[in-house]
């Protein structure tokens, strides 16, 4: 298993990938996110706040996929 953190053009990525799943019905999230959780470790921390943050925010599909990222990263979106 690759531990060696991403680079700031992979994170880029990495939410780029992200924000094209938001609002398409697609297998694409399942995908992406079984991707993330098993490298989550090599993101950086602001990367991970991005995408949960938006994820939570923005996607209106595939809310389960979502989840389970939300699971992995345990987290609880503050009240804004």
């Amino acid at each position: 298993m690759n531990t060696e953190p991403y680079t700031l053009a992979e994170n880029t990525a990495m939410t780029f990938a992200a924000r094209y799943c938001h609002n398409r019905n697609t297998g694409g999230t399942f995908s992406l996110v079984h991707c993330l959780i098993q490298n989550w470790h090599r993101l950086n921390l602001w990367t991970q706040s991005q995408i949960l943050r938006e994820a939570y925010n923005e996607a209106q599909y595939n809310r389960d996929d979502w989840q389970k990222l939300f699971d992995h990263a345990n987290y609880k979106p503050t009240e804004q």
